[in-house]
């Protein structure tokens, strides 16, 4: 394949194709076979082991909570949009809501660029946090002046408003979900391919999306059982802000940033990368090497 390449570009020299073979898949380099099972648990050692063990607990644990709040908004809203946000059509809003996903996308695009995995990771879960306590509320707050003494002089303020603030304030939320939410799953899925060394990625991907399809899974029940037991959405909400705040403490103890570099091939070559001193002296607060040894994950 090498030579037709060279061939086709119009350069067929001697020394036009310098390479040696690798081993086929499932050999080893001195022609042994290695079983699929010894191949498996080679991957789940890497993912698992010492050095991935928390850099994975964490990503599917942001996996998780970025589904959550996603698929549980996505079943739960639809039966509240009419009365929260004062509307005539529950479609409408949701159709808006997925256009304000594409700002989101636009937004993913430049924390990626101009920000590390981690700081983007904070700034979404912050967004999401923000527009999930503004959609709450909206949505809490009395739409009578009679009855805003009971919610404080925020409450009040709202509906002696003469615009209906409540639905202003929970639309302002609603799409600022729509927004977070789209950078969080850019960036996080993003960032849970760069962490796993090429010999482990696959493995290392397919337990953090679990984590995600778990959630998924769970998203509506949870959404029920809270409405269930507190005769309120609102406390759906209020765990998925919960998850949120302990998630931006957990990013900090991600060990690895990888906006800018290269995708590792081995654990070594991806533990080297952030030992090197050129790293060191270049390396933000959260990296492995600034950190003390106890709190490495």
């Amino acid at each position: 394949m090498l030579e037709d390449m060279n061939r086709d570009n119009g350069y067929a020299g001697p020394d036009a194709v310098d390479c040696e073979p690798v081993s086929a898949g499932g050999q080893e380099e001195d022609g042994g076979e290695v079983s699929f099972s010894e191949r498996v648990g080679g991957q789940i050692r890497i993912v698992f082991g010492s050095t991935m063990l928390g850099s994975t607990l964490i990503v599917t644990y942001t996996i998780f909570v970025l589904n959550m709040a996603y698929y549980g908004s996505v079943y739960g809203l639809p039966f509240v949009l009419t009365d929260v946000m004062q509307t005539d059509s529950a479609a409408n809003e949701l159709l808006i809501g997925v256009l304000w996903e594409f700002v989101g996308f636009l937004f993913a695009f430049v924390f990626g660029m101009s920000m590390t995995r981690k700081r983007a990771m904070r700034w979404y879960l912050c967004l999401c946090a923000i527009s999930f306590l503004a959609f709450v509320l909206g949505a809490h707050a009395p739409q009578q002046a009679t009855d805003a003494a009971h919610y404080g002089s925020i409450a009040r303020w709202t509906a002696k408003s003469s615009i209906d603030a409540n639905a202003l304030i929970a639309k302002i939320g609603y799409y600022g979900t729509k927004v977070g939410l789209a950078v969080g799953f850019l960036i996080c899925y993003q960032y849970s391919v760069e962490i796993y060394p090429t010999s482990a990625r696959m493995t290392g991907c397919a337990i953090t999306l679990a984590g995600g399809r778990v959630a998924a899974m769970l998203a509506p029940m949870v959404y029920e059982g809270m409405v269930g037991l507190t005769n309120s959405f609102l406390s759906f909400f209020f765990i998925v802000v919960a998850f949120m705040l302990v998630n931006i403490v957990l990013i900090d103890w991600l060990p690895f940033e990888t906006a800018g570099k290269g995708l590792a091939d081995t654990l070594e070559d991806l533990v080297a990368d952030f030992t090197t001193p050129e790293h060191s002296a270049r390396s933000p607060p959260g990296s492995p090497e600034r950190r003390s040894p106890e709190r490495r994950l």
